[in-house]
């Protein structure tokens, strides 16, 4: 003799109800994990918004302290850049003769420091489009040996910062302290 259970409607409700508890209840845990995993690596994703720059504070108008604060035409145009890439500038202050040691030792991504683009310097480290011409000398923006992405991707926002303006801004600023100037690009 074998006995069969038959369930009643309600049972059959019960049993559903309880199967679509569970699963609610890994759907929740799971989304849970994954929130969390976003906020343990939102601290990493913020590191890689960070642009660190190195300068050299010392030579107004292109970088200077105003009190506690890094200023100039250099920063000024760093500034727009790193918005126009949608990343945060950080500058380190160094002494202008280890401004392009750090930068080929990898201690930032980039510099700016009214530097010249020279055959010397030219072999230590990559430099962008040239922006200005100052005392005949071309100046340029600083990266890394090698990193071409991110030079490439400043040479793009160099031309956008002439098509909206800054460099003319720049170039006026950098004019009403020495005569000779003109925009590079």
């Amino acid at each position: 003799m074998t006995t069969t259970y038959t369930r009643s409607p309600a049972q059959n409700v019960l049993t559903c109800g309880r199967r679509l508890a569970a699963v609610l209840c890994l759907a929740l845990g799971l989304a849970a994990c994954i929130l969390l995993l976003d906020l343990l690596r939102a601290p990493e994703a913020q590191a890689q918004l960070a642009l660190t720059v190195g300068t050299s504070p010392d030579f107004e108008p292109f970088e200077y302290y105003s009190g506690e604060e890094i200023v100039g035409v250099d920063i000024d145009l760093m500034n727009a850049v790193a918005t126009d890439l949608g990343r945060t500038p950080t500058y380190m202050a160094v002494p202008f003769e280890e401004v392009l040691t750090g930068l080929a030792g990898g201690s930032y991504e980039a510099a700016v420091s009214a530097l010249s683009i020279v055959p010397d310097r030219e072999e230590r480290v990559d430099f962008t489009i040239p922006y200005l011409l100052f005392a005949n000398q071309p100046l340029g923006i600083a990266v890394q040996q090698g990193n071409s992405d991110l030079r490439r991707t400043i040479n793009e926002s160099l031309w956008r910062q002439k098509e909206n303006g800054t460099l003319e801004t720049i170039r006026a600023t950098v004019a009403a302290y020495y005569t000779s100037i003109e925009i590079s690009l």
